[in-house]
């Protein structure tokens, strides 16, 4: 999903050009010429989705799922430039649409007509300007059509429905066929293949039934990287980018098991750990010869990175965002952290406070509390993921970040803004069973007040 958990404020530039001699290998986005642990599923794709569309045929649709940092979208990426390197493409037409920032059916459509040289007709309806496009693709001289839509399970159908993913996009390019008027005797003569690519591992299940049947796709599921495989892809990146080897197997261990543990295994979390580590050397011939040392900068960096990164999410903020930071660490750590908990607890937390909250009801007051928790998944903080156990309300999220660090900054924040003492020994974690019960009350007394 574009997380970023890098600093460049602390950074001494002439030592970091001294042990870094290409740091645009530590960028997040960076191809490398090898992707280690994934060699597997690159073979698979380029046999099955890639090697048909070179052919100038259709490609198997793909559905790449798992955690964030496990390597899905710089594997697409990989194989795209290999296959440019070493392929004739003139005839394949890529498209990369984030549905993160494009999350309906009319903005994917969008982008496919901007992309394609093509009028997206507004106010014609979005079934016209479907037809439209297929028919362009339909026509003799269209290039295949290759569709990457990164974190598609921000697709859904329309606001008020969000059961299933949008079935006008998902509908239209496995049956394109089904969205011209009229289709030669041979057939559809264009090809569309799509790759999706998704943080959730429950993505399928969000696909309408008769579309998933008519999709015939192949699944690809990335596995959060073990230690010794974040060791291995830690060690061939330190080669790439720094001018010497500064950091022995065991120190590279101590990042991985970091990232292993503290962040679900995010390999982008260990590459700027690697980034940002030259900024605590002071002499590196010294660190190279101690293996202790190397550690002690390691943890450093480590610590460092965490309280700037979240001093920098609590500057200028309000109280209100202090607040809902202060209900999300309780429900964190209770290991309750939906949405509607959180939302919950924000309204226990303002009632102490003696704050009036946001939202005019529990609906807007929900509505404010998720654009806050986004803002943090946004960069980098927080996952997002699905609880299924609770299936009318099933978003909720993982920290990526040390839940200690967290709550020094949120008690600071709120001690600046004096309301610490009066919401310190509050308990604002209510039982299942109590905010089941406060948000229905709260909810049908916001519909009588409306009605």
């Amino acid at each position: 999903m574009g997380n970023k958990f890098d600093l460049t404020n602390c950074t001494d530039q002439n030592n970091t050009q001294r042990i870094i001699s290409d740091d645009t290998k530590l960028d997040i986005g960076y191809v490398p010429e090898k992707i280690p642990h994934r060699e597997h599923i690159i073979e698979e794709l380029l046999n099955n989705t890639f090697a048909p569309v070179i052919n100038e045929n259709q490609g198997q649709h793909a559905i790449l799922v798992g955690p964030p940092g496990t390597g899905k979208t710089v594997t697409i990426k990989h194989i795209l430039q290999k296959v440019r390197e070493n392929n004739d493409t003139s005839h394949i037409k890529t498209i990369y649409i984030n549905c993160a920032d494009r999350s309906s059916g009319q903005a994917v459509y969008e982008k496919l007509c901007d992309d394609l040289g093509l009028k997206f007709v507004r106010g014609q309806g979005l079934s016209k300007n479907i037809t439209s496009i297929m028919e362009y693709i339909n026509s003799e001289s269209t290039p295949d059509l290759l569709v990457i839509l990164d974190e598609i399970h921000e697709l859904h159908s329309t606001r008020s429905d969000r059961d299933y993913l949008s079935r006008p996009v998902l509908y239209s390019l496995s049956r394109p066929h089904q969205c011209v008027s009229e289709v030669a005797e041979d057939g559809f003569k264009g090809n569309i293949t799509f790759i999706g690519i998704s943080n959730e591992a429950n993505i399928i299940e969000e696909i309408a039934p008769d579309v998933k049947s008519s999709l015939s796709h192949a699944t690809y599921n990335f596995k959060k990287y073990t230690e010794e495989e974040i060791v291995d892809i830690l060690s061939q990146r330190q080669q790439e980018a720094y001018s010497e080897e500064i950091l022995s197997k065991p120190a590279l261990r101590k990042i991985a098991r970091e990232i292993a543990q503290n962040f679900h295994g995010d390999i982008r979390k260990g590459i700027d750990i690697l980034k940002n580590v030259p900024n605590g050397i002071e002499s590196p011939s010294v660190v190279v010869d101690s293996q202790k040392k190397q550690i002690d900068v390691v943890e450093s960096t480590i610590e460092k990175i965490q309280r700037d990164k979240i001093q920098q999410v609590f500057y200028s903020k309000d109280k209100h965002f202090y607040l809902v930071m202060s209900s999300l660490y309780q429900q964190l750590k209770k290991g309750k952290p939906h949405l509607k908990y959180v939302t919950q607890s924000y309204s226990k937390a303002c009632e102490y406070a003696m704050v009036e909250k946001q939202g005019e009801d529990y609906k807007a007051r929900k509505s404010f509390v998720y654009r806050q928790l986004e803002y943090l998944v946004k960069i980098g903080l927080l996952e997002k993921t699905k609880d299924y156990s609770e299936p009318k309300n099933p978003n909720c999220y993982e920290e990526i970040f040390n839940l200690e660090v967290f709550k020094e900054a949120v008690e600071d924040n709120l001690e600046r803004e004096r309301l610490l003492e009066k919401i310190r020994d509050q308990n604002l974690v209510l039982n299942l069973e109590e905010q089941e019960a406060a948000n229905e009350a709260e909810e049908i007394l916001d519909q009588h007040m409306n009605g």
